[in-house]
């Protein structure tokens, strides 16, 4: 067996402990950004290593060459990919209320006011001179 052989099936058996753990990630990770995280990585990674695995195997030839811009696209489009769907998901409103478990939206009875005030920081409450325009300040960035 030759060196490029062993090299060959070291990247190809990487590449599958790398997609086989993003698939686990994905299974068990309990929020959508860790899930996502697994995912991107786990198949940038294992893809990547695959693909030079293949590379190394096929040695000189005009499929190197192809697997060389395939590794290329790989590599520009999957974190991009991964990129855009956490960006979508932060700007649509039903990602707030998966993650939180709570319900976005105006606060509309003082006691309620009252609850989301003690759960923040207590920097942020110190910038807030009065609980009127804190909740102005809140309503506007929702």
């Amino acid at each position: 067996m030759l060196f490029s052989h062993i090299l060959a099936s070291v990247f190809l058996v990487l590449g599958f402990i790398f997609l086989a753990i993003g698939v686990i990630g994905v299974i068990t990770f309990p929020g959508f950004n860790t899930r996502l995280h697994a995912s991107g990585v786990g198949e940038t990674m294992g893809m990547m290593l695959t693909v030079l695995g293949m590379i190394i195997l096929m040695g000189l030839s005009i499929t190197t060459a192809k697997l060389i811009i395939m590794l290329a696209i790989l590599m520009l489009t999957n974190p991009l990919g991964t990129h855009v769907i956490l960006m979508e998901a932060i700007s649509s409103t039903n990602y707030h209320n998966y993650n939180k478990k709570k319900t976005a939206g105006k606060i509309e009875k003082s006691e309620d006011a009252v609850a989301f005030l003690k759960e923040l920081s207590a920097k942020e409450a110190k910038e807030a001179k009065n609980l009127r325009e804190f909740l102005r300040k809140v309503e506007k960035e929702q």
